[in-house]
């Protein structure tokens, strides 16, 4: 019964999300346009740690192997 319940909630919930953003077009619009570039910032500042934090394994693990 919960899987049924979940399955046609969500339907209703997708169904109601795309009627009101074809509804309410140019607020969401306005939306996207506004939190777009903090995404990009933020999305930016997590691939810029993992870069940093793998490049900082890689030499830690180098170090270990030429000691070995």
């Amino acid at each position: 019964m919960a899987k049924y319940l979940g399955i046609i909630l969500g339907t209703i919930f997708l169904l109601g999300g795309i009627f009101l953003v074809w509804q309410w077009q140019s607020e969401v619009l306005f939306i996207l346009k506004g939190s777009l570039p903090w995404l990009f910032i933020l999305a930016g500042a997590i691939a810029l740690y993992a870069g940093v934090a793998e490049l900082i394994d890689t030499i830690k693990f180098e170090k270990e192997d030429k000691k070995s």
